[in-house]
């Protein structure tokens, strides 16, 4: 209570120059990186994306983690990855502000950010199960992003309880 709403002004990062990048920390995992930036992407505040990580640029401890730009990448699927999930968070209020929280879904780790018309919800390590309770419950569900092991979707708040609950079942 003391911070106010200062939250919205911090800044959240997965990496910098002073620390190992996060794809090598993730030992090359793309999957568990994309989930990672979601992640980031939904918490309040000031996203910061360390040069490199758009386009999957490796590397240890400094110096290392200050590799040179790989322009080559450029247009790579990650990169195409990053650009998709910086313009979702600018079209989308609900990736920027609102409330945050997570929780069990049928074994599945969810993170939610739920506004007062839509929520926006990350579903872990649950790809067909979500997949088929959305086509369920929820057909007007949006599906943003899926991995192998994740799906970002977009919802109705109202619809929300409904939602988990069915997963619940």
């Amino acid at each position: 209570m003391t911070y106010s709403n200062s939250i919205d002004n911090m800044m959240n990062i997965l990496d910098s120059h002073d620390t190992v990048r996060i794809l090598t920390t993730l030992q090359s995992d793309e999957e568990k990186m994309r989930i990672a930036y979601l992640i980031l992407l939904m918490l309040n505040g000031k996203p910061t994306i360390y040069y490199g990580d758009e386009v999957g640029l490796l590397g240890n401890r400094d110096p290392d983690c200050r590799r040179t730009f790989p322009w080559e990448r450029i247009g790579s699927e990650i990169n195409k990855f990053f650009i998709s999930i910086t313009g979702l968070r600018k079209r989308l209020h609900e990736m920027r502000s609102g409330l945050l929280y997570a929780r069990k879904v049928h074994g599945h780790d969810m993170l939610v950010k739920m506004g007062p018309e839509y929520s926006v919800a990350l579903l872990i390590q649950g790809k067909n199960e979500v997949k088929s309770a959305i086509d369920e419950v929820l057909p007007s569900a949006e599906i943003l992003f899926q991995g192998n092991t994740f799906v970002l979707f977009v919802l109705p708040s109202e619809n929300l309880i409904e939602f988990e609950n069915s997963l619940t079942r």
